[in-house]
């Protein structure tokens, strides 16, 4: 399965309603064997409480009924390497 069909069906499905609450998700990757969606959410929804019930709510039952081979979606919670050097920066103030 590509790629490309997740990115789909989130563009019509699931971005919708987090580009409404002024967030959005990205495909971090997809184990075809384990049947596992990495995604991560960004904008307003980088930091919600509520990311779990979102990905149990609208992204897992949006994806399963159309892609039954998706058999879990786990969220990604690191933090960009560019954000944490940049904060380092600031707390040297060197910016």
């Amino acid at each position: 399965m590509s790629i490309e069909k997740i990115e789909k069906l989130l563009d019509e499905k699931v971005r919708p309603a987090l580009a409404a609450d002024g967030g959005d998700i990205k495909v971090v990757g997809f184990d075809e064997e384990e049947g596992v969606l990495t995604v991560k959410f960004l904008g307003a929804c980088s930091g919600c409480p509520a990311q779990q019930q979102t990905v149990e709510g609208i992204v897992e039952k949006e994806i399963a009924d159309a892609l039954p081979m998706v058999k879990k979606v786990e969220i990604d919670t690191s933090v960009d390497q560019d954000l944490l050097d940049f904060a380092s920066r600031i707390l040297r103030h060197e910016i």
